[in-house]
């Protein structure tokens, strides 16, 4: 059920992901406006999700590849 939420959610996330990359919206207003909506929203829910996901991806390679932590 966890992933179903997630998938149906996917052509969302893509569609912010593609408006952030044409620069037709700042980060800054695309967060001041999801965090109008209810934290049970599922597009919110999702793409907060997916930060999360980045982060730890990154931690976790800050955490094995001494370079990466040298760059730091």
């Amino acid at each position: 059920m966890y992933f179903n939420i997630r998938y149906d959610e996917k052509s969302y996330l893509d569609q912010i992901v593609a408006t952030l990359g044409t620069k037709k919206i700042t980060q800054g207003t695309l967060i001041r406006k999801l965090c109008t909506y209810s934290t049970e929203n599922a597009t919110r829910k999702a793409l907060f999700d997916f930060d999360k996901l980045i982060l730890s991806l990154y931690i976790l390679r800050y955490l094995r590849d001494p370079q990466v932590a040298k760059k730091i």
